[in-house]
């Protein structure tokens, strides 16, 4: 490879949100600082669809690392088996760094194959309700010390409202504000 040339490369180790998917376009924004200067490649395979699988560097450091550093990728440990990969993306998840600090996260290549649970994506940005499994409350509560909520001898658990209606047959506690 020459330099002053465009090469299409799969990072190796890593797989980053698809770009309709969240997080997929901060990652692509995210790269693009270091991809308009000059980076060392360096080839590791060929991929079943002839793209060449590369670890890319950026002034000696593996951009496949910032990304997972940054929360914007998952280590890839299906092809890769990388230990620094793997503690950076602990480290990431751990402090909710980038993607990590989402109430969801779909790794690409479920989301790539429809293999997540279409409903919770849905209901991300909904917040969970206080559901009492008996019948010492009849409604959901957004308060987990609601007077309703703690009467309640039975299991409480969390889940979507739409849930709390449809399965649990509970409406809204009106002594919750809601």
């Amino acid at each position: 490879m020459t330099s002053d040339s465009i090469y299409k490369v799969r990072f190796f180790g890593i797989d980053c949100p698809e770009l309709n998917q969240s997080y997929g376009e901060a990652a692509r924004d995210f790269m693009i600082q270091y991809l308009s200067d000059t980076v060392t490649i360096v080839k590791r395979d060929i991929d079943k669809y002839g793209r060449t699988i590369a670890e890319v560097f950026y002034k000696d450091t593996s951009l496949s690392l910032k990304l997972i550093n940054a929360g914007f990728a998952w280590h890839y440990k299906k092809y890769s088996s990388d230990t620094i990969f793997s503690s950076a993306e602990l480290v990431a998840k751990s402090n909710d760094i980038g993607l990590w600090s989402d109430t969801l996260q779909i790794a690409p290549w479920d989301w790539r194959s429809g293999n997540y649970d279409h409903e919770l994506l849905q209901n991300k940005n909904e917040t969970k309700v206080f559901v009492c499994i008996g019948h010492e409350s009849q409604g959901y509560h957004r308060l987990e010390h609601c007077s309703d909520l703690n009467k309640c001898t039975s299991t409480v658990i969390l889940v979507y409202p739409k849930e709390a209606f449809e399965v649990y047959h509970k409406t809204k506690c009106l002594k919750c504000l809601y």
